[in-house]
């Protein structure tokens, strides 16, 4: 039985119980992004991909535009086997909400991959567009 085994088969949705290091993945992501956009952005541990409708489906991290309290952008935290599935969840999520990027963090490989509205994959796997700033980063604050 695989972590994903409970999520919602419509899109990503949060698990009764996330592994620890899951959970401090997002803590940390989280913390550092609130850390060095806290006036530009709102960022969101499993907030609603649509703040509009709480129904809508829960990401890991939501990174949303203040003034328009529309989601920019999402991370997902998974592990090595479990990263194809929630790939093919991202980009469902992403073209159902017009989302431009998102991101994939493998802690156990410590690993990004961003996917982007236009190509897919980018090659730039943790560097941000949207917030011009490298996900890495976010890591080192915390």
């Amino acid at each position: 039985m695989g972590l994903l085994d409970k999520y919602d088969i419509n899109g990503i949705g949060m698990t009764p119980r996330p592994a620890g290091k899951h959970q401090l993945c997002i803590l940390k992501i989280a913390a550092g992004l609130h850390i060095k956009f806290k006036n530009d952005y709102l960022i969101l541990p499993e907030g609603c991909i649509d703040l509009s409708n709480l129904n809508s489906k829960v990401p890991d991290i939501v990174v949303y535009d203040k003034a328009t309290e529309k989601s920019l952008m999402f991370i997902e935290i998974t592990t090595t086997k479990e990263k194809n599935k929630i790939i093919k969840k991202a980009k469902l999520l992403m073209n159902q909400y017009k989302i431009l990027e998102s991101f994939i963090y493998d802690y156990e490989l410590n690993e990004w991959l961003k996917l982007t509205a236009v190509n897919n994959f980018s090659n730039e796997k943790y560097y941000s567009d949207i917030l011009n700033y490298s996900l890495k980063e976010a890591l080192i604050y915390t």
